[in-house]
């Protein structure tokens, strides 16, 4: 996701959602820092995106366009997400 932001980070707003399943706040900011994320982490204290979207395992990955409309949502990405965020950005 990170190369992902950084090729297309200026046209797609990137924020990565940790739901909170039994980790501490510290786990979080060093899982960030350690990887050097640039974008935004969002953390869901009371699970919402879970039952929002579905979510069975994490990592889950969804991809909503500027209309709202989720238009992927899987446990991987594939391999060529490029290809799919340049017909989202036409």
């Amino acid at each position: 996701m990170e190369k992902l932001k950084e090729k297309l980070g200026d046209r797609i707003e990137f924020i990565g959602v940790d739901v909170w399943i039994n980790e501490k706040m510290e786990k979080i900011e060093t899982y960030v820092k350690e990887r050097k994320l640039t974008y935004t982490i969002a953390v869901d204290t009371e699970s919402h995106m879970i039952r929002s979207f579905g979510v069975l395992a994490t990592p889950t990955h969804i991809i909503i366009d500027r209309s709202g409309m989720v238009r992927y949502i899987a446990a991987s990405i594939p391999g060529d997400i490029e290809k799919h965020m340049d017909e989202l950005l036409r």
